[in-house]
């Protein structure tokens, strides 16, 4: 019916078709998926986005969607802010001697660096561009 109205014609129109044969359906992309935040919050980093073969799916031997799934973007340069931070590390392990009183000496540098490597090992989960510098007062 059309404006209250019996149409002429067919309703229905069928065609007879070749069921042996199937026919390939070719691959084609979904829509891009919202861009992730920034791999870092400052100082550079990527965000991402992604894409499926799924709008439809290749079946029958048709063909894959051409191209990559996941795009890259380079974030926004903000420089990083400095945050100043005091520890105070207790290393069960260590036993005093009077040469860490002199910061030049060998001990005292190797407990520094135990110092630098362990707070580095904080940070290294986190996958983060972390600088730090270690200044030892007194011990």
């Amino acid at each position: 019916m059309y404006n209250g109205r019996d149409c002429m014609g067919i309703n229905n129109y069928t065609e007879e078709c070749n069921t042996d044969v199937i026919c390939p359906v070719n691959g084609n992309w979904s829509l891009w998926s919202s861009w992730s935040l920034c791999s870092q919050p400052c100082g550079g980093g990527v965000k991402t986005r992604f894409r499926s073969c799924s709008n439809p799916m290749p079946y029958f031997g048709g063909l894959d969607c051409c191209g990559s799934v996941v795009d890259f973007n380079y974030c926004a340069w903000q420089n990083c802010k400095s945050v100043g931070l005091n520890l105070a590390v207790n290393f069960i392990d260590e036993v005093y001697t009077d040469s860490y009183s002199m910061i030049t000496s060998i001990p005292s540098i190797k407990l520094r660096k135990n110092i630098i490597d362990e707070i580095a090992k904080l940070y290294s989960s986190y996958n983060v561009n972390v600088t730090f510098h270690v200044v030892i007062h007194s011990i």
